[in-house]
């Protein structure tokens, strides 16, 4: 029956083949009828395993051809014999690719050398399993990896920005909620006598329970609106992208009833807008924004913020360097830390 199915596998429709036959092994070319006849005479096991995939992840993962998964089998053909507690030098194995539809997949015949050696259990097959699968899907897995690790990140970079900012808050004037205030400071306190990692799964419980409160508080001030959102702060000039920011004065009609609401909605509705302020003086908005070089904001300016109705003037003026933003100081002196020599 083994010798059946070993020719059916390699002859069937939409099987890839190579010659008459899409037959393959440890050797490129394969004798059909010799294998046929080995495993026919074979007085042992012989397991048939399948090996599929959906379409798309083989045409992504490019699992989409024999000589592909010829390749896969003979990277592991040692652990897939030792799955089976087969000798490496027992295992014999052959196998054929079928582009099926929409499971393009292989069927494997396995068998050891020695009729008395290998058997095969729920532990083997997971082994198995496991071994293929990491390969197969080791790229997407990597990219998957990476993009955890960069939300984690940014993540981090926000939960600390918001607790700077709330901390740079409290050293510099009077926090909006004096139960987070005193909430903050007593978890700063509680975090300088915690040694080893500062990571809430290894924090002692007193500690966590400062954490949890403070994470509420903030929870609660979202709710009511007095936490509006998170930024994250960064010094665009220690990058590699171009980023250029500009402040624009606008100078407007107000409307009647409506003052200079319906306007600044306007604008701050533009994606290109960071920010837009009531301001006193000659001009009535200030308008905050960021562009990829001098064109883009102008052409922003000339294009969409001039013609608005109700725009009587504009004046743009160009960040050249930022010395200090939100509190943080982007703009420090380098020391000279070499050591100073007396005449």
């Amino acid at each position: 029956a083994g010798d059946g199915y070993l020719k059916y596998i390699a002859t069937r429709p939409r099987a890839e083949r190579r010659g008459d036959h899409g037959l393959f092994s440890t050797r490129y070319a394969v004798s059909l009828r010799d294998t046929m006849e080995e495993v026919a005479a074979h007085p042992g096991p012989v397991w048939t395993i399948i090996l599929s995939l959906h379409r798309e992840d083989a045409s992504a993962l490019g699992y989409d051809s024999a000589d592909r998964w010829r390749t896969l089998l003979l990277q592991h053909q040692t652990k897939l014999a030792q799955a089976m507690k087969i000798p490496a030098n027992d295992f014999r194995w052959c196998a054929a690719y079928r582009d099926e539809g929409y499971h393009p997949h292989v069927h494997m015949m396995a068998w050891s050398a020695d009729p008395k050696r290998g058997y095969l259990t729920k532990a083997g097959i997971s082994a198995m399993r496991s071994a293929l699968t990491n390969t197969i899907f080791q790229e997407e897995m990597h990219n998957l990896y990476e993009k955890k690790d960069l939300a984690y990140r940014e993540l981090v970079t926000q939960a600390r920005t918001a607790m700077a900012e709330h901390i740079g808050r409290m050293e510099s004037a009077d926090t909006a909620d004096p139960v987070l205030a005193g909430k903050l400071a007593e978890l700063s306190c509680a975090l300088n006598s915690v040694t080893g990692k500062k990571q809430y799964g290894y924090l002692p419980k007193h500690v966590k329970a400062l954490v949890d409160d403070v994470v509420n508080e903030l929870a609660a001030m979202e709710a009511e609106g007095i936490i509006c959102g998170y930024h994250t702060l960064i010094d665009w000039d220690k990058t590699s992208l171009d980023k250029i920011s500009a402040l624009i004065e606008v100078r407007v009609t107000p409307q009647r009833g409506q003052g200079f609401d319906n306007i600044a909605e306007r604008i701050y509705k533009y994606p290109e807008v960071n920010a837009v302020y009531l301001i006193s003086g000659g001009f009535d908005l200030l308008v905050t924004l960021e562009g990829r070089n001098l064109k883009e904001i102008s052409s922003f300016v000339s294009e969409k913020l001039s013609t608005l109705d109700g725009v009587l003037s504009t004046a743009t003026h160009f960040i050249l360097k930022k010395y200090k933003d939100h509190g943080t100081i982007l703009a420090r002196k380098n020391e000279d830390t070499r050591e100073k020599i007396m005449p």
